[in-house]
Parts: structure tokens; sequence; C-alpha cells
């Protein structure tokens, strides 16, 4: 049925909200470093832009790791980022949608995730707790009455690419 023009519809939510894009809240402002750069010159970057943390990413902007500021100091003096870094959990374009990205940072257990454009050249990065976050805003009760399920958001998950994904709950996931 088509509604009239000026037909009142109650607000139900944002229905594309788990279609948002990971690019939308990744964090572009974090540094990022080549593996060659030496350690205490990679300090001085994170000290100069105010970070904690940087992507190391080679030549091609393709990210392969991460380090903290700590990590760095703690390390030999003549070492170099690629030899501090920790790995990347996940490597994700920035036009997957939040559900899916929370989905596989769920099931992979990692901590963050590297954000890329076309050809994967790095654009940010994305944290477990700002998924956290957003899923936790998703899963809000609409009601004192009603409350959203976490599983039936991972089915609806299986459905956003058009794949057979069969997502399930994990054992202690249910409200």
């Amino acid at each position: 049925t088509r509604l009239p023009m000026n037909a009142v519809v109650p607000d139900r939510g944002n229905v594309w909200e788990p279609f948002r894009r990971i690019g939308a809240i990744a964090n572009r402002a974090v540094p990022q470093v080549s593996p060659w750069l030496a350690a205490k010159e990679a300090v001085a970057v994170l000290r100069a832009v105010g970070a904690d943390e940087a992507l190391v990413v080679d030549g091609d902007g393709t990210p392969r790791g991460s380090v903290t500021r700590a990590c760095l100091e703690a390390g030999r003096p003549d070492a170099y980022a690629g030899q501090r870094m920790a790995p990347i959990g996940a490597v994700l374009h920035e036009s997957v949608p939040l559900s899916v990205a929370a989905s596989l940072v769920r099931a992979l257990g990692v901590d963050r995730i590297a954000v890329v454009s076309d050809g994967r050249r790095a654009i940010g990065m994305l944290r477990a707790a700002d998924l956290a976050a957003w899923d936790g805003l998703r899963a809000r009760p609409e009601s004192r009455n009603s409350s959203p399920r976490r599983s039936d958001a991972r089915e609806a998950d299986a459905e956003v690419d058009g794949t057979s994904i069969a997502l399930s709950p994990t054992q202690g996931d249910e409200p």
C-alpha cells in the first residue's frame, strides 16, 4: 500500500543503522608510520600528534600492524617500528557494514581492525570498543517491555551481503 505524502509514520528508529559503514566511525586520525622508521622517530611522531598508537603501513599504504608508544619506548633503542609492531586482527574495506564488522570482531576475538579504501590503502583503525559502543546503542530497548535479541541481529547480518553465512549465537549471548 502507498501512504499519502503527508502521512505520519511512527518512528521506529533508524532501520538503516545496521547497514552503516565502518568508514563512517573509523578513527582516521591515527598516524601511519613505515615499518623501517626508527623506534625513537616513531615515538616522536606519536608525541607530536598526541597519539598513543600508530598503524604500520608498507610503501603502498597497506596496513601491516600497529604499534603503541609504550611498546616503542620499551624496546631496544635501535629497533624499527616494524620490529615492535603487533599484528592487526583483520583488515576490512571501509564499505563493510558495521554489523558485519561487529560480528567478525566477536567471532575472531580481536581488539582492532584496520580500515582500508580501494586499493587496500589504510585510511584508519577501528577498535573493538568503538564497535561495542555502537552495538550497545543498537541493542538499546525500544520500550520498557521489549528488548531486541542479539541473535536476531546476527541473523540479519548474515543477510546483508546476500551470502548464506550462518552466524550462530555464542553461549551466554542471549539476553
